[in-house]
Order: C-alpha cells, then structure tokens, then sequence
C-alpha cells in the first residue's frame, strides 16, 4: 500500500493507536519512503496465543481460505489503521489497489470515504467475505472502560457450546454462550411461536 500526504512519524502514531485495540499484536511487515509517498504493509507479530487447546488467534490475524492462520494483518486492520491515520493527519490519503478500496480496481483512501469496503475472496460455491476471513468478531469493551479490544473465539469456548456454534456473536463476554442464557432463550422461544402462528395462518 502506499501512503501520500503524511509523515513516517505519522504513521507510526497510527500504528500505536490501532495497537491499543489489537493488544500490540500489530506491526509494519515494510516500511518505507518512496519519494514524497511512504510505501506500507501491516502484519501481525504473532498468528496465534497460547498452546493446544488453548490456543488461539493472535489478535487482528487473518485467515486463509481453507481457515488456516496466516502471518498477515486482517481486514478490520486496515479499516481501523487508515482511521487512525486521518485521525493523525486529515489530510492523509492511502492507495490500496484492489483490496479495501474496491475489490476490482484500487482508489485513494481518504477521510472523506473508500474505507470499510468489503468483498467477496471466496468462490460461487464457497463464498467468504474479507471481513470473514479473521477471528475478530466482535469488538469488546476493555476491562477499564476506556475503548475496544478485538476478541476472539478459543477451542474450549466452542467446545463448551451444545451446539457447537462458531460464531463469536453467541458467545458472552465471561466465555459463556447464550444456549444457557434464559433471556435470549425466552426471545428465541417467543420469536418461534410468532412464526408458528403465521404459518399455520397462511395454511
């Protein structure tokens, strides 16, 4: 990717910024001035935490298509990094050919909009979306308060579920999954019988 309009010493406060919510797992795989542009590409220091069943996704990292963790920054990434990169500089543009610009062709990011764009790097059969392709899931408060972690899911979590639900959206915040939580059982269970009720209506 390549960046115009900013400094090096920008870019690293970027960096900084994004690594608050990605636990510091988060660093520049190139960095480098090219003329009056600075060419980057974002990593992560570690693909995953952890040892054997307690393994997991080191934060912000992307997965492959067959779901194997790769040492490449994911899409919320770069969508939060190019925030924190007009939030340094306003005036701040970043090229991203092909990818978080636009899926077919690449375009200038900048404050005034490109960023957030997702698309399809599955196939017709197999379809998966960038913003799939990772385990960040939802975005968590921190402990103090203060902003938003990245969270993902881990092995013995999923194993905990009856239903074995790989989704980080059942899961709560103490590891727990809403198959045990009596609220939202009680609104699936309500949801059921409104349908029930419309469908034996239209018999």
């Amino acid at each position: 990717m390549i960046a115009r309009n900013c400094m090096m010493a920008e870019m690293k406060a970027a960096l900084e910024i994004v690594n608050q919510k990605y636990d510091g797992n988060i660093k520049f795989k190139s960095l480098e001035t090219k003329g009056k542009r600075i060419s980057f590409t974002l990593t992560v220091n570690q693909t995953s935490i952890g040892k054997g069943k307690n393994k997991i996704s080191g934060p912000g990292t992307r997965r492959g298509h067959s779901g194997q963790r790769i040492a490449a920054a994911c899409w919320h990434v770069h969508g939060d990094y190019f925030d924190a990169l007009f939030s340094v500089n306003t005036k701040a543009e970043v090229w991203a050919s092909g990818s978080l610009a636009n899926p077919l062709t690449g375009k200038w990011i900048t404050i005034a909009g490109g960023n957030w764009q997702d698309w399809n790097i599955g196939s017709s059969y197999r379809p998966l979306k960038m913003s799939e392709a990772c385990d960040c899931g939802m975005l968590r408060p921190t402990a103090e308060g203060n902003g938003f972690k990245s969270w993902s899911l881990d092995h013995n979590m999923i194993e905990k579920c009856p239903l074995y639900i790989f989704n980080p959206a059942h899961y709560k915040q103490d590891g727990s999954c809403l198959c045990f939580d009596k609220t939202t059982q009680d609104r699936k269970q309500l949801e059921r019988l409104e349908r029930r009720e419309k469908l034996l209506a239209r018999a």
